[in-house]
C-alpha cells in the first residue's frame, strides 16, 4: 500500500474516534453537508414546525432555538428531538447524532494548523416530533358527611358507632357499585372519596343501626360535570332514647424550667426529664397508661381529657447533673368539667455556671387559707409584688401568682431590706397589712439560701340577714375604723415629707395602737363626762 493511502485512511480513522472525545457522538467529513434545514449564513433563529413536522410561521407548541455564540452553537427545543446536527467549517463539517432536546458546545472540525475549530460557515439539522402526552383525565371528589343527634336534635359529640355507605356510578344504562364500596365513618365524622371520573353518583346508607333513624334523605344523586367537580352530602341519624351527658374532662399543664446555678433559665437546653402521673382509684395511686411522659428542656405537655379526681405529678430519673430544686410529688384535683391545673417543676443545672461575685438569696412564700367551710381550700390565685427598700425610693423586684401549691419564690436576690405586698382579693382578709410587710434578708437567716415567709388569708363569707343580731358584735363596721384612723394619724404623729407608704408602716399606724373593729377610746368618754358636769355647776352658779 502506498504511503499516501495510508495517510488518508489514518487521518479518516482518527477523525472518527474523536467523535467521543468530548461526550458527543459525532464525526467529520469533506465538503458540503445536504440536511433538510439549513442556516446559511450562520445566525441565532428560531424554527416553529406543526404536529406533522411541516416548518410554519408560528408560533407554535413544536420549536427548537439556535443560539451562536462565536465558533460554537447551543440549542434548546419543544416536543422536538434533533437527530443530526451539522457544523460546516473550513473544507470539513461535523456531523453531531443523536443530541437530543438540548445541548451547547457544537463547533466545526478543528484547524489542524492551529488546533481550533473553523470559523462556522453554516449549519443543518434533522429532527423527530414527539408528540406531548395528553392531558390527564378530568376527575373530582365526593364527600359524604355522617351527623348523630339525640331526640333533642342536639350533636351527640362522643359517639363511635359505625355507618356503612354504598357508592354507585352510572355506566351503560346501570348503577355499578365502586370497588371499595361500602365505606365506614364513624360516628360525626366524614370520608372524602378522590380522583373520581365524570359522571353519576348515587350514595344510599346501608344496615342501619336500629337505634338510629336515619332523619334525612337517602340515595343522593350527584353530579361531576367538569375536572375538579367537589360535591358533598350529608346523612343525619337520630339516637333513639335518652342520651347521657359526656363526662366531664379536664386537663393538667406540666412545665419544666431549666436554670445554671444562678437561677438564670438555661434557653437551649435539651435534656429529656420524664413525669409519672398517677391517679387516685380505689384507695391506691394508679399510673396512667402512657406515663411516664417526656419533656425536653425548657417546654410543657398539657394532659387533656382527664377524668375528674385527684392526681399526683412526680419527676422520675433524674439526670444526676439537673439537681430538682422545686417540690416533687405535686399533687392536684380536677372538680368540674373543663378544670386546667398548672403544675412547675424547676431543675437546676450543676457544674457548668461559675460562682456569683456576691451571695444571693430567695424569698419563698408559702401561701394558706384558714376557710371555715372548707377544709382544703384552693391556694391559686393570690398576687404578691415585692420591692427592694432603697434610701431614695422602693426598687420594684417582680410579681407572683401562686399556682395549686400556694408557693411562690423570688430568687437572685442580694442582702437587704425588701417590702412584700399583697393583691387584695375579694372575699378573703387580708394576710399582709395594706402597707406592706418588711422582710430582712440575710445570710444569717436563710436556711440553703432561702427565707421562707408564711402568709395565712382568713376566707371571709357575708354574714346572715337576721334583725335580731343587728346588736351583736358585726365583724366590720366601715365609718368608725376611718374616723378612729383619721385621729390616730393627724393628732399622734402627723404625715412628714417622706414617702406615705413607709410613714404608715413605719411610725403612724402601727398595728398595735389600731383600736378594734367596733371599739371605742374610753379617754374619750371620759373627757365628754367631764365637760358635761363642769357646764353643769356654771349654769347652776349663775342662777
Amino acid at each position: 500500500m502506498k504511503k499516501g493511502k495510508l495517510k488518508i485512511i489514518l487521518l479518516i480513522l482518527a477523525m472518527t474516534l474523536s467523535t467521543f472525545a468530548s461526550g458527543l457522538t459525532w464525526e467529520d467529513f469533506e465538503g458540503n453537508d445536504e440536511f433538510s434545514f439549513k442556516v446559511d449564513p450562520p445566525k441565532s433563529t428560531t424554527f416553529y414546525f406543526d404536529e406533522e413536522g411541516e416548518k410554519v410561521t408560528g408560533p407554535t407548541d413544536f420549536w427548537v432555538k439556535f443560539v451562536v455564540s462565536g465558533d460554537e452553537i447551543s440549542f434548546t427545543t419543544k416536543n422536538i428531538e434533533l437527530d443530526i446536527l451539522s457544523v460546516k467549517g473550513g473544507p470539513n463539517y461535523r456531523v453531531y447524532y443523536d443530541v437530543g432536546s438540548s445541548g451547547s458546545g457544537f463547533t466545526a472540525p478543528i484547524n489542524p494548523n492551529n488546533d481550533e475549530p473553523y470559523g462556522i460557515s453554516h449549519y443543518s439539522f434533522e429532527f423527530t416530533i414527539i408528540p406531548p402526552p395528553p392531558p390527564p383525565d378530568p376527575e373530582g371528589s365526593i364527600k359524604i358527611t355522617k351527623i348523630v343527634v339525640d331526640e333533642e336534635e342536639e350533636v351527640i359529640p362522643n359517639d363511635n358507632t359505625k355507618f356503612f355507605f354504598k357508592v354507585e356510578f352510572w355506566s351503560e344504562e346501570e348503577w355499578v357499585e365502586l370497588e371499595d364500596s361500602p365505606f365506614e365513618i364513624i360516628g360525626n365524622g366524614s370520608k372524602t372519596l378522590s380522583k373520581l371520573p365524570m359522571g353519576e353518583y348515587k350514595i344510599t346508607e346501608v344496615d342501619v343501626d336500629e337505634d338510629y333513624e336515619l332523619i334525612t334523605e337517602n340515595g343522593i344523586e350527584v353530579e361531576l360535570v367538569k375536572d375538579g367537580d367537589n360535591e358533598e352530602t350529608k346523612f343525619t341519624n337520630m339516637k333513639e332514647g335518652e342520651t347521657p351527658p359526656p363526662d366531664p374532662e379536664g386537663s393538667i399543664k406540666i412545665t419544666k424550667i431549666v436554670v445554671d446555678e444562678e437561677e438564670e433559665v438555661i434557653p437551649n437546653d435539651n435534656t429529656k426529664f420524664f413525669f409519672k402521673v398517677e391517679f387516685w382509684s380505689e384507695e391506691e395511686w394508679v399510673e396512667l397508661e402512657d406515663s411516664p411522659f417526656e419533656i425536653i428542656g425548657n417546654g410543657s405537655k398539657t394532659l387533656s381529657k382527664l377524668p375528674m379526681g385527684e392526681y399526683k405529678i412526680t419527676e422520675v430519673d433524674i439526670d444526676e447533673d439537673y439537681e430538682l430544686i422545686t417540690e416533687n410529688g405535686i399533687e392536684v384535683e380536677l372538680v368540674k368539667d373543663g378544670d386546667k391545673e398548672e403544675v412547675e417543676f424547676t431543675n437546676m443545672k450543676e457544674g457548668e455556671t461559675p460562682p456569683p461575685p456576691g451571695w444571693t438569696g430567695i424569698i419563698r412564700i408559702i401561701k394558706s387559707v384558714d376557710d371555715p367551710r372548707n377544709s382544703n381550700p384552693s391556694l391559686t390565685g393570690f398576687e404578691f409584688t415585692l420591692f427592694k427598700v432603697l434610701e431614695g425610693d422602693d426598687e420594684l423586684i417582680g410579681a407572683r401568682t401562686t399556682g395549686s401549691t400556694g408557693i411562690v419564690s423570688f430568687s437572685g436576690l442580694e442582702e437587704g431590706e425588701y417590702r412584700l405586698f399583697e393583691t387584695d382579693r375579694s372575699g378573703y382578709r387580708e394576710g399582709i397589712p395594706s402597707a406592706g410587710r418588711l422582710i430582712t434578708l440575710e445570710p444569717e437567716n436563710t436556711e440553703d439560701d432561702i427565707l421562707t415567709v408564711e402568709v395565712e388569708n382568713e376566707r371571709v363569707y357575708p354574714p346572715p340577714r337576721d334583725d335580731d343580731d343587728e346588736d351583736e358584735d358585726e365583724p366590720e363596721e366601715p365609718d368608725e375604723p376611718e374616723q378612729v384612723l383619721e385621729t390616730t394619724v393627724v393628732e399622734e404623729e402627723p404625715v412628714p415629707e417622706a414617702p406615705p407608704i413607709v410613714e404608715v408602716v413605719e411610725e403612724v399606724i402601727p398595728l398595735a395602737t389600731l383600736p378594734k373593729t367596733g371599739a371605742s377610746d374610753a379617754t374619750l368618754f371620759s373627757g365628754l363626762g367631764a365637760a358635761m358636769l363642769g357646764l353643769g355647776l356654771l349654769i347652776k352658779k349663775r342662777r
